[in-house]
């Protein structure tokens, strides 16, 4: 049976709420699991919801965990709803551990990140049947290729390179 991983802190802008509503759907056709990595605020309403879409055997919400990238490393794939994000590392962790993606395409990042949808599949924000359609085809495909260069620019000798120059043209 599948395992879906989401890594992130439960707020108004994961957009976990969504999330449930997609794997709800989902699972309507495929067996599979859900893991969230997080707490936050939005813990108690979202395991209320837990309970109202009857996913209590599905769904798993260990909370805080210190390694993160065991469970990333081991699950089918990683999945974030976000509604918004700035850099979402997240994405790129998962990308590094060869775990397929899969995204909103919400503001700022995942576009980016997951170059138009060629390192993962994207879906259109706030759209929980875009999401849980996305989740199922992924699901049915290999993984995408990630060449190791489209990574190398997170790495932290880059980034403190990037840093210095900007810093030095001041």
């Amino acid at each position: 049976m599948p395992l879906l991983v989401t890594v992130g802190r439960l707020t108004a802008a994961k957009n976990y709420g969504l999330l449930l509503d997609a794997f709800s759907e989902a699972r309507k056709h495929r067996a599979m699991r859900l893991v969230f990595l997080g707490d936050g605020e939005e813990r108690t309403a979202l395991e209320s919801k837990v309970v109202a879409l009857g996913l209590s055997d599905d769904v798993s919400m260990p909370g805080y965990v210190e390694n993160p990238w065991a469970y990333m490393a081991k699950a089918d794939m990683f999945v974030l709803s976000s509604k918004w994000e700035g850099l979402p590392t997240v994405l790129v962790e998962a990308l590094a551990l060869g775990t397929k993606v899969v995204s909103t395409d919400c503001d700022y990042g995942p576009r980016e990140l997951l170059k138009d949808g060629r390192l993962g599949w994207l879906c259109p924000s706030g759209d929980a049947s875009a999401l849980a359609q996305t989740i199922l085809s992924a699901l049915s495909q290999d993984k995408k290729d990630v060449p190791i260069e489209e990574l190398e620019a997170f790495k932290l000798s880059v980034a403190v390179h990037r840093y210095k120059e900007l810093l030095l043209d001041l």
